[in-house]
């Protein structure tokens, strides 16, 4: 009894892994498309492909954890656990006279993301299945928040619109 306890116990613990990296990779996959979106919706034509190499850039900095995940019916709840480079100093204190051309500007805030101290988000993120049977997730804007290390979605169109 005791050797099957054991043994259904570790399929449990596998499973639930498993589990929490499916809503991870649908997390991420989700928020990625969410953030393209995001910088289409909030940036001049003319320059979105440089804030997408940006946001790219700093995306690659972060790290998401799905600790713990439930699914049920239509649902998802996934907590999360991002590390991801603190960009308020930098955003709270950026002026835009300081460089000459946007390039400049791209390249302060790759470098600003280079060099931040690395900020530890918990967040609890809920998904949903939409019409077509994929997952999207319900607080979008807290994940991408936490991609520069605050919970404030204010500072990061406020980033959006300093990079156009």
């Amino acid at each position: 009894v005791c050797l099957a306890t054991v043994m259904f116990a570790g399929c449990d613990a596998a499973l639930k892994t498993a589990q929490n990296k499916m809503v991870e990779v649908t997390i991420n996959t989700t928020l990625n498309f969410a953030m393209d979106e995001t910088i289409r919706a909030n940036v001049d034509s003319e320059y979105v492909d440089g804030v997408t190499e940006v946001a790219q850039h700093i995306r690659n900095k972060v790290t998401l954890k799905v600790t713990d995940s439930t699914i049920s019916g239509d649902g998802m709840t996934a907590q999360c656990v991002i590390l991801a480079p603190n960009m308020v100093d930098f955003i709270e204190n950026f002026d835009l006279n300081n460089y000459e051309n946007e390039q400049e500007v791209y390249d302060a805030v790759i470098a600003a993301a280079d060099n931040a101290p690395v900020s530890e988000t918990e967040i609890t993120i809920g998904l949903t299945k939409n019409e077509n049977g994929e997952f999207d997730a319900l607080d979008v804007e807290s994940l991408i928040a936490a991609y520069l290390g605050t919970e404030d979605m204010d500072m990061v169109y406020e980033l959006l619109s300093m990079l156009q």
